[in-house]
Parts: structure tokens; sequence; C-alpha cells
């Protein structure tokens, strides 16, 4: 291999990984793709939310907050848990949550949140 054969692989590659790392870095904290609720309304209906990590087996603590006159009230924990498919998915692991919620009325607007670590998913807003 000649030498000008070699700088331009190693450009190629050098590239690639800048490219691959800042794609990664993009999609570092967990998304909720989306929450839909079942059971009662008003009483305490059952949660499921589709949820993407950013890998397999990270804890991910989950949160919400009600929408009161003046914004958002206070963040409130959820649930602690592992994003665990149940069967390997490929690059994106995506794990479906339940969790029988508080008591609520009929058009209450909530936003929920998971974290990992210190990176948070957007908030996503849910209308009951």
């Amino acid at each position: 291999m000649n030498r000008v054969h070699f700088k331009r692989r190693a450009l190629a590659t050098l590239v690639g990984m800048l490219l691959g790392g800042a794609a990664a870095q993009a999609w570092s904290a967990p998304q909720i793709v989306s929450i839909t609720h079942t059971g009662p309304v008003p009483g305490t209906p059952t949660l499921t939310a589709q949820i993407q990590c950013t890998s397999n087996n990270v804890l991910l603590t989950a949160y919400y907050q009600k929408q009161v006159a003046s914004g958002w009230g206070p963040t409130t924990y959820i649930d602690k848990f592992y994003c665990k498919p149940p069967a390997n998915t490929g690059m994106v692991i995506t794990v479906a949550k339940s969790k029988t919620f508080i008591t609520v009325n009929p058009g209450e607007k909530f936003r929920f949140m998971v974290q990992q670590g210190g990176a948070m998913s957007p908030w996503v807003v849910h209308q009951f």
C-alpha cells in the first residue's frame, strides 16, 4: 500500500468515526414515543408508554407534571425501571412500560419525561 492510498483510507475512516459519533451523541437521551391510557376517567387509569432507550439494560426514572393555571406543577416521581426489551430489536431499543396512575378527571393534562442519568427526554403531553 502506498502512502497516498493509506492517507485516503485513514481520512475516510476518521470522517466515518466522527460522523458516527455525532449521530450517537445527537440521540444520547431516552425518548418517549407515545403514551396511552386505559381504564376509568375519572378514576385511576393505567398508562402505557413506548420508550426508546439509548442502550439495553439502562436504568430509567419516570416523572410527570400536572398542568395548572400558572403552567406546570411540580415534577413528581412515578417509577424506576430497566430498559429491557423482550427480544433483541437491533439498534433502536423500544420498550413498553405500564403503570397505574393517580386519580384523574376528564380533560386534565399531564406531561411525562424519562431520565437516564443526567440525560432527560423531552416532555410529552397527554390529556385524559
